[in-house]
This record gives C-alpha cells, structure tokens and sequence, in this order.
C-alpha cells in the first residue's frame, strides 16, 4: 500500500507541466498537469497547494484555467473520485472566472 502511494505521489508531483501567470485577456495563470491515473488523494494535494481547490474541495482558483492533460483514469483506485471533481470544477470554475 506505501510502495502504491509513492508511485501515484511521484506521478502527480512529476505531472505539474506548468503553473504560470499569464497575460491573455482575464486569465489570471494557468495549471496545467497530465496523467492524473486515477490517483485521488495526491491529485487532491496537488491542487490545495495550487489554490485550485479549498478544503471542502470546491473551486478556489479565481481566474486560474486548469488545463489537464493525459488520462485521468486508468491504473489509480479512485477513477470515480477523480472524475466527480474534475466535473463538479468544470462547473464551479466559469462562476469565478475561472475554467
């Protein structure tokens, strides 16, 4: 269970393509990560740490776009869990001016 841990932390923490500001229009910066495999919890703590998300686990990033890129599911235990927040996101972010 730690070895499984590890590997879906380093994949999340390897994963972080690019969190810059951006200029464009009402972008304020931009998140971009890849190949989330369904690992739920790291993905959480990637994105609190980002401001993308508070604890309750609800849009918290403003004018920030999360771009994700690769598989979100696939080899992680928790495909559902990641998908259910990556919807509810896409729905809560336009709100703040996000995407």
């Amino acid at each position: 269970m730690m070895r499984t841990r590890l590997r879906y932390s380093s994949i999340l923490v390897a994963a972080i393509l690019l969190v810059l500001p951006c200029g464009a229009g009402d972008v304020e910066r931009v998140v971009a990560l890849g190949d989330i495999h369904g690992a739920f919890e790291p993905l959480v703590s990637l994105l609190q740490s980002t401001g993308i998300v508070d604890p309750s686990l609800h849009w918290s990033g403003g004018r920030t776009h999360l771009v994700s890129l690769g598989d979100l599911t696939d080899r992680g235990p928790d495909s559902r869990e990641v998908l259910d927040l990556f919807i509810r996101l896409q729905e809560e972010a336009p709100v703040a001016g996000g995407q």
